[in-house]
């Protein structure tokens, strides 16, 4: 599933927002159905990964040193 964010993730928090996807995908009934499909198709059908650091933030990093 290709992805689109602001922020990256490591190894370790790489598939959260694909268990997300797929969360909404397999439960996405009802009253936010249309919202669901929005969040499935967003995440599936997005361009690679947008890289907007010049190096990887964390908490203590002000974001116009990382900004490009």
């Amino acid at each position: 599933m290709k992805q689109t964010y602001i922020t990256r993730f490591d190894e370790v928090g790489a598939g959260f927002f694909d268990s997300i996807a797929w969360a909404f995908e397999k439960y996405g009934q009802g009253d936010n159905s249309f919202f669901n499909y929005g969040m499935i198709i967003g995440n599936e059908d997005s361009p690679e990964r947008i890289e907007l650091w010049k190096t990887e933030p964390n908490w203590n990093t002000p974001a116009d040193l990382v900004l490009k």
